[in-house]
């Protein structure tokens, strides 16, 4: 799966086979029950369990002698949400705003897989889509001063 060149450093060839057999051909967990590849972050359903219990606790912090009761009525709808979920009878809320920011990234994925975006291009789009723009840093004006920390080509 993963292929070193004759050039590659030690410390890569030791990293490629490192995850050559640790990852890629465990025994225990796939590759697909692992990887996130293309998959969004916003709809990660622990982060949506953990807010909708922290909610329903109405506290961030709870004592052991309060979470645990928390918990026992948590664990009373399981075997409901499971059967629900088998049988595709329950849906995920998902925010607008996640779904348009899921579609961007969507769209981005496709285009960087057609060839159609490179990948700086790439890099930087899917950057803009989950943090503020950062300026690009000003070029340094050119010097003729024989103090300056560059030689000119």
């Amino acid at each position: 799966m993963l292929q070193t060149t004759a050039t590659a450093s030690p410390q890569i060839k030791q990293l490629m086979t490192y995850l050559q057999r640790t990852w890629f051909n465990n025994t225990v967990w796939t590759v697909q029950q692992w990887s996130v590849h293309r998959l969004s972050s916003e709809d990660n359903d622990v982060e949506g369990w953990h807010r909708r219990f922290n909610g329903k606790a109405a506290h961030n912090h709870l004592h052991f002698y309060k979470i645990v009761p928390a918990f026992q009525q948590e664990a009373k709808t399981v075997s409901i949400t499971q059967q629900l979920v088998s049988e595709q009878q329950l849906s995920r809320y998902q925010r607008d705003t996640y779904k348009q920011l899921q579609g961007r990234l969507t769209s981005l994925w496709d285009q960087y897989e057609e060839d159609s975006i490179r990948t700086p291009d790439f890099l930087r789009s899917v950057g803009h889509l989950y943090a503020p723009t950062v300026p690009q840093p000003e070029t340094l004006p050119e010097s003729d001063s024989e103090d300056s920390d560059y030689e000119s080509d």
